[in-house]
């Protein structure tokens, strides 16, 4: 399937209704959503809306992933970065979704959608949920779909929330099958958001500008988005290797079996500057 991108911009009318396709499983819908160059393969109604039990956050050095091709390298918990970079707030940050790749014992089928923060709490007293991506995997071999936006950057760094659910097969049918829908919409997850309420998502992802201990931090490179489920630890990042390469999915855990596919679903973002 070829390879869809798309650049969103505006943080105003157009993100409640990229959030109507997103709920709307029938085939005009779903049409118009991919026009958009957002994968219109995932669509869960609000009552179907289901979110990891928590996010961990990893850091793939730009310069060194780009050796990662001849044999693999190490990746960085997000948190134990010394510090953001502030370049993002005159240059703002272009974001490409490389895609979501699955934990190898992981057979039911799930969509992922990710949506991005936009920094408008100036204008309209919160800052605005964007989906900008969305993906249903049915195995751990999918054809990804990368898909690519713009957003600036304040001083609240980038936002990417994560939202996962487990469809129906019957649901699956009838996007596949581009029947009608006639069911009713809820705009409430489009609406503004206080950065006070953002940060106390579980599933959203925070990237900060600053220094503080503890903070994933937002440079130039790439982003392992790992969705964990409840009463799962925080991977060992130490054991954790990035090779793109790989068929079954770029990254790998080196343990005593040797190397295998981690126990979680991930999605891997690219972060650049924008200009």
């Amino acid at each position: 399937m070829p390879i869809s991108t798309s650049s969103v911009s505006s943080p105003e009318q157009p993100f409640v209704m990229e959030r109507r396709r997103f709920l709307v499983l029938g085939s005009a819908a779903a049409v118009a959503f991919a026009a958009r160059g957002v994968s219109a393969a995932v669509a869960p109604t609000p009552a179907s809306a289901e979110l990891p039990s928590s996010l961990a956050v990893a850091f793939i050095d730009r310069l060194e992933s780009r050796a990662a091709a001849i044999g693999g390298i190490g990746v960085l918990g997000a948190s134990a970065m010394m510090a953001g970079d502030p370049s993002f707030l005159s240059r703002s940050a272009k974001v490409t979704v490389l895609g979501m790749w699955r934990a190898e014992n992981r057979q039911q089928t799930v969509g992922v959608a990710l949506k991005a923060y936009y920094p408008t709490a100036l204008y309209s007293g919160g800052d605005v949920p964007c989906f900008v991506w969305s993906h249903l995997s049915r195995s751990a071999t999918d054809a990804q779909r990368p898909t690519s936006f713009r957003i600036p950057i304040d001083s609240a760094g980038l936002r990417l929330e994560v939202e996962t659910t487990a469809p129906r097969s019957a649901i699956v049918e009838k996007i596949r099958g581009r029947v009608s829908s006639r069911i009713a919409l809820n705009d409430d997850d489009s609406r503004p958001r206080t950065r006070e309420a953002i940060a106390e998502l579980h599933n959203v992802a925070s990237l900060s500008l600053g220094i503080d201990r503890g903070e994933s931090k937002l440079r130039a490179g790439k982003y392992v988005l790992a969705m964990l489920p409840a009463g799962a630890a925080t991977p060992d990042w130490s054991t954790v290797r990035y090779t793109p390469q790989n068929v079954s999915g770029p990254l790998s855990v080196r343990n005593v079996l040797g190397e295998t596919a981690p126990a979680f679903d991930y999605v891997i973002v690219d972060v650049d500057f924008a200009g």
